[in-house]
């Protein structure tokens, strides 16, 4: 891998799921990991995170969590801090672009599944607290943005119209 998304994602553990063909990126949360690719195994999406709780920051409501829902297919997945995927899907999506914040590359991802007809979900059975502070309010917004919008120039991603959710699973 060259570079990896989010500030202090620079160390964040990568850990392989023997058993699953599952790949977790995540900080420190290993039990929270692992659930997520037990769920991630029934539902098989090839790149799926845990949702929000409803009081954590986040961008679009999409992100947070559905009440007794296993998980939704969705048309995009938000990355970090837990992000889930497949082996297969390793050669298309790995290496990670040398991003310093990541942003952008969630939204590149979601339209390059789209593009393999990919599923893609979020998990609202492992719902994760984002409360400490907004996105974008430890580091410079601005560049945060402003790298987004050079990363994606001229690749396909999935704009915030197209954002919805496909279908839940009870």
């Amino acid at each position: 891998m060259t570079g990896k998304p989010g500030g202090s994602s620079a160390n964040t553990p990568r850990r392989w799921r023997p058993g699953t063909g599952i790949y977790v990126v995540a900080p420190l949360q290993a039990s929270l990991a692992a659930l997520v690719g037990e769920v991630q195994s029934r539902f098989d999406p090839k790149l799926a995170r845990s949702a929000h709780r409803f009081k954590s920051y986040v961008a679009g409501r999409s992100r947070t969590g559905v009440r007794r829902a296993l998980a939704r297919e969705t048309t995009f997945v938000e990355i970090g801090p837990v992000t889930a995927f497949p082996r297969d899907t390793f050669g298309t999506l790995l290496p990670f672009p040398d991003l310093r914040m990541g942003w952008g590359l969630d939204a590149h991802w979601a339209a390059v599944a789209r593009e393999h007809g990919w599923p893609i979900g979020v998990v609202d059975a492992t719902p994760i607290g984002h409360t400490l502070r907004p996105a974008g309010d430890a580091y410079p917004r601005a560049a945060a943005e402003a790298e987004a919008r050079a990363f994606l120039d001229g690749r396909p991603y999935v704009r915030r119209a197209e954002v919805r959710t496909v279908r839940a699973h009870r």
